[in-house]
């Protein structure tokens, strides 16, 4: 069991270790992105020092598949009070290792793709309370990407929600600065051949700790 509403990131990290257990080689940690943020977001319940990261989680269907098979890529969190998207992942992967076999939807996808994902991009915006889109430097994620508009986007605003740290969508100092847009763009060079990209977002009730 797993609390769906937990603000716990060590605890989100743990469930999703054990699903890799649960799965007898369907679900594996495959790689580790590295810390993008150190702190605890003055969030009282984890260290001052606290070192967080962004791991990638990767499906393989068993037995492997003698064709190779089509990858989706999943990103999830990059909004930190979009908590629904991270747990609504995991319930994704909890069906796909224990329910299976009672859908037939389930059963294809797991014998039939592999789906390779990050949890959670956003520690800090998630452990934050209130949880809030941005990151420790006050920079929208989603608005950090080197878009080939990155420069222009966003110039025109005339409510300050573009133009300063904190804003709502405060872009950041230059294209892909933030430590967690780089480990999103690692993640997607290490992953050319998915046919399919889903970043996960969501738009209603927030959870808090």
């Amino acid at each position: 069991g797993w609390d769906l509403y937990t603000s716990d990131i060590n605890a989100i990290h743990a469930a999703f270790d054990d699903l890799c257990t649960a799965s007898n080689g369907y679900l594996s940690k495959v790689r580790d992105y590295g810390v993008v943020y150190t702190g605890n977001a003055d969030n009282t319940e984890y260290s001052a020092n606290s070192e967080w990261h962004i791991y990638e989680y990767m499906t393989r269907p068993c037995p492997p598949s003698i064709t190779a098979l089509p990858k989706i890529a999943i990103t999830c969190g990059i909004h930190g009070n979009e908590k629904m998207s991270v747990y609504a992942m995991y319930y994704l992967l909890y069906d796909l290792i224990h329910n299976s076999t009672q859908n037939p939807v389930l059963s294809f996808l797991r014998s039939n793709c592999i789906i390779t994902f990050l949890p959670m991009c956003n520690p800090y915006g998630f452990m934050k309370n209130p949880p809030t889109r941005l990151n420790e430097n006050g920079v929208n994620l989603n608005r950090n990407f080197p878009t080939y508009n990155w420069d222009t986007w966003e110039d025109n605003r005339t409510d300050g929600n573009g133009s300063e740290p904190g804003g709502q969508n405060y872009k950041g100092t230059s294209a892909g600065s933030e430590t967690e847009t780089q480990a999103v763009m690692k993640f997607y060079r290490n992953n050319y051949d998915a046919v399919l990209s889903i970043d996960l977002h969501t738009n209603g009730a927030n959870t808090s700790s």
